[in-house]
C-alpha cells in the first residue's frame, strides 16, 4: 500500500513539474507577440534623444468596392508619402525627449460607373486644408479616408486630418457629383460640438 501511495505521489510530482515549465514559455511568447505589435521603430537615441516612427510596418491598402445595382466601381489606395512626416514631441520627467514621427498619407481614388473610369486622382492633407487651417496642416497627418455609399447621383466619402495622440481633426465629407463630374468637399460639424 505505500509503495503504491509513493509511485502516486511520484508521478503526481513529476505531471506538476511538466505543466510548470510548459507554461512560462508559453507565457513569454504571448508577451513577446504583444511587445512586437505595440512597439513602433525606434531608429536612434542620442544624449537623451529618443525618436520614434509610425507607423512600423508601411503597408499599402486597397480596398475594391462594386456597387452592382448602380454599376459604380470605387477603388482606394491608402499609401505612404516617403520622408514626409508630422513631429509630436514630448519631455518625461527624467528629462529624456521623444520625438514621435508619424508618416503622412495619401489616397488614390478610382471611380468606374458602367466599366468607364470617371476619376483616377490622388489626395494628400493639402488637398483639403487651406490657408485658414496652417498651424493644423504643420502637426496632422491624412488620418482616414473611407468610401460611405453611392447612389446614381453621387458617390460618398469621409475623410479625416488629425494631428496625431489628440483630437484636433479636420473632418469633413467628400462627394463626387456624376453628374457635373467634380468633388464637393464640406466640412463635418459635430452636431454634439465634441
Amino acid at each position: 500500500m505505500k509503495i503504491k501511495s509513493t509511485v502516486t505521489f511520484i508521478l503526481l510530482l513529476v505531471i506538476m513539474s511538466c505543466k510548470q515549465e510548459v507554461k512560462p514559455s508559453l507565457v513569454k511568447k504571448k508577451e513577446k507577440q504583444d511587445n512586437q505589435i505595440a512597439k513602433p521603430k525606434i531608429e536612434k537615441v542620442k544624449d537623451s534623444l529618443v525618436i520614434r516612427y509610425f507607423p512600423k510596418v508601411k503597408d499599402t491598402v486597397k480596398l475594391d468596392t462594386l456597387i452592382a445595382y448602380e454599376k459604380i466601381r470605387v477603388v482606394l489606395i491608402e499609401s505612404y508619402i516617403k520622408d514626409s512626416y508630422v513631429t509630436n514631441s514630448f519631455e518625461t520627467e527624467k528629462g529624456v525627449t521623444y520625438e514621435d514621427r508619424y508618416l503622412d498619407s495619401k489616397r488614390d481614388v478610382q471611380i468606374f460607373k458602367e466599366g468607364k473610369k470617371l476619376v483616377d486622382t490622388s489626395f494628400i492633407k493639402s488637398s483639403f486644408l487651406n490657408e485658414r487651417n496652417k498651424e493644423l496642416i504643420k502637426v496632422a497627418n491624412f488620418h482616414g479616408y473611407w468610401f460611405k455609399g453611392a447612389n446614381r447621383y453621387v458617390v460618398d466619402f469621409f475623410g479625416a486630418i488629425c494631428q496625431p495622440e489628440t483630437d484636433w481633426c479636420y473632418d469633413f465629407y467628400h462627394i463626387y457629383d456624376l453628374k457635373e463630374r467634380k468633388f464637393i468637399t464640406k466640412e463635418y460639424i459635430d452636431p454634439e460640438g465634441g
